[in-house]
């Protein structure tokens, strides 16, 4: 990308009907926060109501959210086009960043992702904004971005295709196996794992973080980060 080419970022909101309460919400975000520190840093700032192109609307905003340098998606609600649109975006691994109102109950699948939560109020939009920029900034030049459910599992399947060390297949499969059971455990009728086979699979995913080239430190706070993630879900 040339040093003159302004980046473009597309937003995936919840849009709702005209003077709706949800409608209200998504437009004082956009308007108050997200345009402006956007612009500020450069971007050009697109979501759904400025297309105006002829042709099939939900067309154009996937060629955006395929192709544009970074998404940000409001998943206030969980809106199904939303989470939808999120999804098809995770599969391209590119950079996005997510909001969120506060108290928004997100789905298992991406709770332990980041996320940026703001109170729907004028203060949680001064709050906001701070918090906004630092993401956008920490884009520049993080492959941290690509990292999502849909890129670690293609990860995962990538890694066993192409080796043939076979230890290495046993710790993809038992960590592949790990996040079934934490899966598992958000289900109210499934109440524990076995203690020795989670330890089992605590030791291999270790083992695959460290092939990974993690830190010990960023091994154990990844651990404990899904271990209070399962205690939630057990809890509830």
């Amino acid at each position: 990308m040339g040093n003159n080419e302004k980046r473009v970022c597309f937003i995936i909101t919840p849009i709702g009907s005209e003077n709706t309460e949800i409608r209200r919400m998504a437009d004082g975000v956009i308007l108050s926060v997200l345009k402006p520190i956007l612009s500020d840093a450069g971007y050009e700032v697109i979501d759904s109501r400025d297309i105006s192109n002829t042709g099939s609307i939900t067309n154009q905003v996937m060629i955006h959210i395929l192709n544009d340098y970074l998404v940000i998606a409001n998943l206030t609600g969980l809106n199904p086009n939303v989470m939808y649109e999120l999804a098809v975006r995770h599969a391209t691994a590119k950079p996005i960043i997510t909001i969120c109102q506060e108290e928004t109950d997100l789905p298992f699948d991406i709770r332990d992702e980041r996320t940026i939560f703001y109170k729907n109020d004028m203060k949680g939009v001064v709050d906001l904004a701070p918090k906004l920029s630092k993401a956008i900034e920490s884009i520049k030049g993080n492959n941290e971005s690509m990292d999502n459910p849909i890129y670690r599992a293609q990860a995962y399947f990538k890694l066993l295709d192409n080796t043939d060390d076979d230890k290495i297949k046993i710790l993809v499969r038992s960590s592949l196996n790990l996040s079934d059971a934490i899966i598992q455990s958000s289900k109210p009728e499934i109440q524990h794992v076995p203690r020795q086979e989670a330890n089992d699979s605590w030791d291999n995913l270790r083992e695959l973080m460290r092939h990974s080239g993690k830190t010990e430190h960023e091994i154990e706070e990844s651990i404990n980060n899904v271990k209070k993630i399962m205690g939630k879900n057990q809890s509830n």
